[in-house]
């Protein structure tokens, strides 16, 4: 069983906290998972003893192109299952099924989404490209029909505006019942009619896949909508190398730049996932992680970025779904406290190999009486010590470094060998302000641990 708390938590405030296992990024049947339904994979997770699991099947699998100027019926297009081709009701209904039959574990819906792509090049050139098709994001949390109806991505009708506008080829028509050819009569209704059937379904989505990059327009609005809607926001795979070059599928390729940067651009998002594909660039020391951290401290962004795992786990390849957890805080197992530990960063990531992995015990930072772990802040009452105590799951001994990051920079490196109980005193300069604190746990390859920060406030 994975980490039982061994001591007595750090305060009064954290007496009733208990750890328990989350499985993030997961798919079914319902897209990606092709061998899989719903109930295999909720059957996999209690086999594997996971606490939470958070399903995330693709919103939308779909893409067109069109031949100028009729390219609504002049187009190639590919849908494969997803939520709303297979109805969101059915998705959200069979969840709450498993959760009344598998009273075990904790289910909590999502989704995985790609708000918009767009096209390059030419099919008659030879260079036709399919943009940013797998810049995803993973939102959590979402519970209503109509919260995925109206998903703002860009192969999403529901959700675009109706426009009058698209009904001009009628007034073509009235026009060619008033030519006196019959032939041109002819010719214009053939034209109107054509045009009027292009223009269907008569909506405007606000961004088309013909118009080039729209930076992070599209991301940011489907930020904002999540938001609304209560859901977390966390970036999917930003650093996948898979998709960085083009691949030829068909008559096309397809390519999706590593969109780390995506961080600094956009605000009110939850967090990245850190682990398997977000630690070598994105969650690395001084990278675009430390760097929302430090615009957070500076008091230029709102809330904090946390790291997240996930799994991205479709039963297709030997993939074990216990390899990478969130380890959450949490008072009571709900959805409530899950989503509250998610949001507010109260919980580590675990990544392991199936035959063993890192466990931590303990960990906290301490300054002066007052002590507190990930997520959480506390004022300076003296020079901050970290505490962190670790083991292995197979009772072993091993080697593993312990790096102590502060505000974007490796403050020091600890080489111990597991278990252990290890301690370090920061006694470099603390700037007025908020500092920060996170550990990188390295026991070799993929046995690894990150913590979310814990904040050091200076007044």
């Amino acid at each position: 069983m994975l980490m039982s708390m061994r001591n007595a938590l750090y305060s009064e405030q954290t007496e009733q906290y208990k750890q328990v296992s989350c499985a993030v990024h997961v798919h079914s049947n319902y897209s990606g998972g092709k061998n899989q339904n719903l109930s295999e994979v909720v059957k996999k997770a209690i086999e594997k003893k996971i606490a939470v699991l958070v399903p995330t099947d693709h919103a939308i699998m779909k893409w067109e192109y069109g031949i100028f100027p009729l390219r609504n019926l002049l187009k190639a297009s590919k849908s494969e299952n997803s939520i709303l081709k297979l109805g969101p009701k059915n998705y959200l209904e069979e969840i709450r099924k498993l959760q009344e039959q598998n009273p075990e574990i904790l289910l909590i819906p999502g989704t995985e989404t790609a708000a918009y792509y767009y096209w390059s090049g030419s099919p008659l050139k030879g260079d036709l490209k399919l943009n940013d098709w797998h810049k995803h994001m993973l939102l959590i949390g979402m519970d209503k029909e109509t919260d995925y109806k109206n998903l703002p991505l860009l192969s999403n009708w529901n959700v675009g505006k109706f426009n009058f506008l698209a009904f001009w080829p009628v007034l073509l028509m009235l026009l060619a019942y008033a030519a006196p050819d019959k032939r041109v009569r002819i010719f214009l209704f053939a034209v109107s009619a054509l045009i009027l059937l292009n223009n269907y379904p008569f909506r405007i989505t606000g961004y088309g896949q013909y118009s080039g990059s729209k930076g992070e327009k599209p991301y940011q609005a489907l930020i904002d909508y999540a938001g609304s809607k209560g859901a977390l926001v966390f970036w999917a795979h930003p650093d996948a190398p898979n998709w960085a070059k083009p691949v030829k599928v068909g008559p096309a390729s397809i390519a999706t730049k590593q969109y780390s940067q995506s961080l600094l651009e956009n605000t009110g998002y939850d967090g990245f996932a850190v682990f398997s594909e977000g630690y070598k660039v994105t969650g690395a020391i001084g990278g675009p992680w430390d760097k929302a951290l430090m615009e957070y401290c500076a008091g230029a962004r709102e809330k904090p970025v946390w790291a997240i795992g996930e799994l991205d786990y479709n039963g297709e390849y030997p993939k074990n779904m216990a390899d990478i957890q969130n380890m959450l805080w949490v008072k009571t197992l709900d959805k409530s406290s899950v989503l509250n530990a998610l949001k507010n960063g109260i919980f580590y990531v675990r990544w392991a190999k199936e035959s063993w992995g890192v466990n931590l015990l303990d960990f906290n930072v301490k300054s002066g009486k007052r002590q507190w772990l990930y997520g959480r802040e506390l004022p300076y009452d003296g020079k901050p010590r970290i505490v962190i105590s670790l083991e292995a799951s197979d009772a072993g001994q091993h080697p593993a470094k312990i790096n102590i990051i502060k505000n974007g920079k490796l403050l020091n490196t600890m080489h111990v060998t597991l278990p252990g109980r290890f301690a370090f005193e920061d006694f470099s300069e603390i700037e007025d302000g908020k500092s920060y604190y996170r550990v990188f746990v390295d026991a070799g390859y993929p046995n690894y641990i990150i913590t979310n920060p814990v904040f050091v406030d200076k007044k």
